[in-house]
């Protein structure tokens, strides 16, 4: 009877080589391959031991689960590479060809170190350097060590952050010290269970797919990795030194610099949370030295904590992540809620209404906010640029770019990801005539305002959203008065983000069979509340669509096809008039598809039933095939529910 859980095990570790090359790479050390075998080994063959009937397939049946999940859990980690996505290298920590750990981090790190030697020789020779941060989760240190290690032994000069730091730091490190890349250990909001390598280039913008690609070619041919001196030893040697104190002093000097002049102290009655992350380190001194005497740290999460106990998920943009501190604020009465996400690249802001009700607002609404306040605040100065220009992705509403048009500002689009936006700056400075970036955002609560840092700053957005609550209360208003006076000028934009979590290789197939549902012209929904679909845009084609008008006894859509001057990215855009809206897409860093919904009118309750709508519309959708399709007006204000503050 035991032999038969043997074979079944044995019949599920031969289908996937991937495990057994794992064990048989002699670059993978020790205890990464005893990881493996553990892991393994918890799926006990003695499951199917059943002493009254014996090795029957009546008790062996339900009990083959835990082999089918050891099966999915061997091709997810085993099977394929960990590749590059929207925010660099990102993976679950463990054993595995797909996972982070200390041998597909050294890879990845000699493949950097053999790029910058073949394209960079002469930098590198002139004492230019790499610099390395590391974030506040289990094992940053340790793949930053190593990372400096393995490039200390291409003899490539190496600064390294003493302690943790926050990931827009590291960002901003990479121009004064003149370094060729900066390298960040962080996986940013995703769970504990997560870590990743984040990459910059000269610039200190995110880099582009063209560099990620050429690194990730050196990683799928890898040599041996080469021996030489330990780590301790390349320090001693001065291959690996400190990242200078100073750059510290001098990302915050250059922060609070663009930041409105705010004299005197200010009551603004500011809850903040760090989300057990690495923002501790910085906002409480900042917000002091601006003169914030009201602001007060959210205890439970000031940390660091790299298990994030108590939160369920690191991520601010998740109501219920802002639960804890939300209730909190509200008990103490506060005019503003931030909190920054672990490595503090990103801001979650709430705001109290007219009756101090808290609204979490989304990255739609506080880059709004931001806009309008830096843009009120540049005409303050005197020192609007002549031709500005704000950068949005195309998965972010129209509310900026309606208040951006209003002032004179003209918008660009950008991929999701800051790798795209930031690198439009080149685009916009180059064109003729050239244009002078002002901001650039995305909805999932990340923005950058200004030149700082060429990536989205959650410390930075948290003290310009504390200038604009500060002036806005100074001035006799709130930030929420401020919101529905851009209502009332652009419309009432409703947003419904959601997603669909799917692991493992079956979860990547599921995922690409959605896609090939929404990219079907048989299967799309063709209107919303009596409004038409009237455009599609798939950036994987690079093709836009435009319905023509139909007869009456028209059933196929007809369409305009032209060609988009863009970027490709498995990402489909759907309009439905100038009003109605979504987006979908696989993340670039989980496994997971994202949906993005949009309303605007002028009618708060008519945004809410077209939202309702919507919901309803592209659920449907995404859970059955395209015959399906809702146009049922009644179903959708009474069973879905729908974006809003």
């Amino acid at each position: 009877m035991r032999t038969g859980g043997i074979d079944r095990l044995q019949d599920v570790l031969v289908a996937h080589p991937g495990f057994e090359a794992w064990l048989a790479n002699p670059d993978v050390p020790d205890h990464l391959r005893l990881a493996a075998i553990l892991e393994v080994a918890a799926i006990d063959p003695d499951i199917l031991l059943d002493p009254g009937t014996g090795y029957a397939e009546l008790a062996l049946t339900p009990l083959l689960a835990p082999y089918e999940e050891l099966a999915e859990a061997l091709a997810d980690a085993y099977d394929s590479p960990l590749v590059f996505g929207t925010a660099g290298l990102r993976g679950r920590r463990g054993p595995g060809f797909r996972r982070m750990n200390a041998y597909t981090v050294a890879l990845a790190a000699e493949a950097i170190a053999i790029w910058l030697r073949k394209t960079a020789a002469a930098e590198i020779s002139a004492g230019r350097p790499v610099v390395i941060g590391f974030d506040t989760r289990h094992q940053s240190r340790e793949f930053a060590e190593l990372c400096a290690w393995r490039l200390a032994l291409y003899d490539i000069p190496v600064e390294l952050t003493s302690d943790w730091c926050a990931t827009p730091l590291l960002a901003y490190a990479v121009r004064p010290r003149r370094a060729l890349l900066g390298l960040m250990l962080t996986a940013s909001h995703n769970d504990a269970s997560y870590n990743g390598l984040k990459l910059y280039t000269a610039d200190g913008i995110q880099a582009a797919d063209s560099v990620t690609a050429a690194i990730a070619r050196e990683m799928a041919v890898p040599p041996r990795l080469i021996d030489g001196p330990d780590y301790e030893s390349c320090c001693a040697e001065g291959r690996i030194r400190p990242l200078p104190a100073g750059v510290e002093q001098a990302y915050l000097a250059g922060l609070r610099d663009e930041l409105p002049q705010q004299g005197g102290e200010s009551a603004v009655r500011i809850l903040w949370s760090a989300m057990l992350g690495t923002g501790s380190r910085y906002m409480p001194p900042l917000m002091e030295a601006l003169g914030y005497s009201a602001f007060e740290v959210y205890e439970p999460e000031r940390g660091p904590d790299p298990d994030f106990a108590g939160i369920p998920r690191p991520n601010p943009e998740y109501p219920e992540t802002m639960a804890a501190v939300m209730a909190a604020a509200a008990e103490r009465g506060s005019d503003l809620v931030l909190a920054t996400d672990p490595d503090a690249d990103r801001l979650a802001v709430a705001i109290p209404d007219a009756e101090g009700r808290l609204h979490q607002l989304d990255g739609n609404q506080t880059g709004a906010l931001l806009l309008d306040f830096l843009l009120r605040e540049l005409a303050r100065r005197g020192s609007l640029p002549e031709r500005p220009v704000l950068v949005k992705t195309i998965v972010t509403d129209d509310f900026g770019r309606r208040i951006a048009a209003a002032a004179g500002v003209r918008t660009v689009e950008s991929l999701t990801g800051f790798k795209h936006i930031c690198g439009r700056i080149h685009q916009i400075q180059t064109e003729l005539p050239p244009g002078d970036y002002l901001m650039g955002y995305e909805e999932s609560i990340g923005y950058a305002l200004g030149t700082n840092v060429l990536d989205k700053d959650g410390i930075q957005a948290a003290c310009w959203m504390a200038a604009a609550c500060r002036d806005r209360l100074e001035a006799g208003s709130t930030l929420w008065e401020r919101l529905l006076e851009l209502e009332d000028q652009h419309g009432v934009h409703l947003a419904n983000p959601r997603e669909l979590v799917r692991e493992g290789p079956s979860g990547s197939a599921a995922i690409d069979a959605i896609m090939q549902r929404f990219r079907n012209p048989a299967c799309y929904i063709r209107q919303i509340a009596g409004h038409a679909l009237s455009l599609v845009e798939d950036y994987k084609s690079g093709e836009r669509r435009r319905v023509l008008p139909q007869g009456e006894a028209d059933d196929e859509l007809s369409f305009a096809v032209e060609k988009m001057d863009f970027e490709r990215s498995n990402v489909l855009r759907f309009f439905f008039g100038e009003d109605i809206s979504f987006a979908i897409r696989p993340s670039g860093t989980e496994p997971k598809i994202k949906i993005y919904e949009y309303v605007r009118h002028p009618d708060r309750d008519e945004a809410r039933r077209l939202a309702r709508a919507l919901a309803v519309c592209v659920s449907v959708l995404l859970e059955g095939p395209g015959e399906l399709l809702l146009e049922d007006e009644s179903m959708a204000e009474t069973d879905a529910t729908g974006g809003g503050q």
